[in-house]
């Protein structure tokens, strides 16, 4: 009868034992995803700064921009239709 006893305390011990380990495997799990946590709300605020300070291309500068390119077409087009009736005419 004492040899159960004696067996179930060292069953008892071995799996005490592996709890524990298991214990501070997830403590130590627990501190890394803490640390991860915190490094990727760093790198989340640091984004949110950047995006603040990229000035966006509105639909006002992108119309402009548009107004300046087509302006150009048609004034390189004017320029090319007076340089081909004077050359014709010469």
């Amino acid at each position: 009868m004492s040899q159960d006893y004696h067996k179930t305390l060292e069953e008892c011990v071995s799996t005490a034992q592996k709890i524990e380990s298991e214990i501070e495997k997830f403590k130590s799990s627990i501190e890394i995803n803490n640390s991860i946590t915190d490094n990727l709300n760093s790198i989340s605020n640091v984004l949110i700064q950047v995006t603040k300070q990229i000035k966006p291309i509105t639909d006002a500068r992108f119309r402009r921009f548009t107004q300046v390119i087509v302006g150009i077409c048609v004034l390189n087009l004017l320029i090319s239709a007076v340089t081909l009736f004077l050359v014709s005419t010469r």
